[in-house]
């Protein structure tokens, strides 16, 4: 799976040669080769650098487990090899909100929140406390991208709040309702692959660059012609998936709309790109 989209755009000069089709099924083979021989025997090639690993810390707050399984919501089945993620009702409504008021182009923000132990049982979980708009980000009908201010506004947040909250994870829209033409009938836009939550190939792009930890997550409002849907992504295994989560707080609606869980392959609404 790690593989997957390098095999996929290796493919690309085959297609265009002949020797594959377009869609068609492959096989590929991770081949690794021995680097070049000293050009003198016995000879060590020298280090253009040095390396030093600096370890850094992880903040861990120490809590109860079952206290946050008490007083929220599961929204999908929690898989046994995802840490718990528990997300504030106030956090989705914002997030909702933004997706309304972006109408046809993407939005997007950075998510704060905790890293804690179960003072019970060791087992680590993720609660997200706030989301901090990334107000300069740049959106279009199908992208957005974080800019250096983004990351200088969500500093100075974070130092403003004291709480010692990290970056845990992003947010962002997904615009279906204006991908699908007008002209295109009502039971063919039910049907569209579009009209459901998905991880395009930027999707991942973004968060292989910048959400890389073990812990990060990605929330994903879709606004589709049926209404909004929320969506959890993460690592698992090297691999983004779409995976449960938690809901803290009053949730008006005790049977959220969560897209069903299934690994993220679709690609977005300019080019269907498999995404690792």
């Amino acid at each position: 799976s790690y593989f997957k989209s390098l095999a996929g755009h290796a493919s690309v000069p085959l297609v265009q040669k002949g020797v594959l089709q377009a869609g068609e099924h492959f096989d590929y083979l991770v081949t690794a080769f021995p680097s070049p021989p000293p050009a003198r025997a016995g000879a060590q090639p020298r280090a253009r650098f040095a390396i030093e690993e600096v370890p850094t810390p992880l903040p861990l707050k120490s809590s109860l487990l079952e206290d946050f399984y008490e007083r929220s919501i599961a929204a999908g089945e929690q898989n046994p090899e995802d840490v718990p993620v528990f997300l504030p009702q106030s956090v989705l409504a914002e997030t909702e909100q933004l997706t309304r008021e972006a109408a046809g182009v993407e939005t997007a923000s950075v998510l704060i929140g905790h890293l804690h132990r179960d003072r019970s049982g060791g087992e680590l979980f993720l609660e997200v406390t706030a989301q901090i708009p990334a107000r300069n980000a740049q959106g279009t009908a199908t992208k957005v991208t974080f800019g250096p201010e983004t990351w200088n506004a969500v500093h100075s947040a974070l130092a403003l709040r004291g709480e010692n909250e990290q970056f845990c994870g992003w947010f962002h829209s997904h615009p279906a309702a204006a991908w699908c033409s007008a002209k295109c009938p009502p039971e063919e836009r039910a049907r569209c692959p579009l009209q459901r939550s998905f991880f395009s190939a930027d999707d991942c792009d973004v968060h292989r660059t910048v959400f890389y930890n073990a812990f990060h997550i990605a929330l994903l409002i879709t606004n589709t012609d049926a209404g909004l849907q929320r969506a959890l992504f993460a690592w698992r295994n090297g691999v983004i998936v779409q995976r449960a989560f938690h809901i803290i707080g009053n949730e008006e609606d005790q049977n959220p709309t969560v897209a069903p869980l299934a690994a993220a392959t679709i690609g977005d609404a300019e080019n269907e790109k498999p995404c690792p």
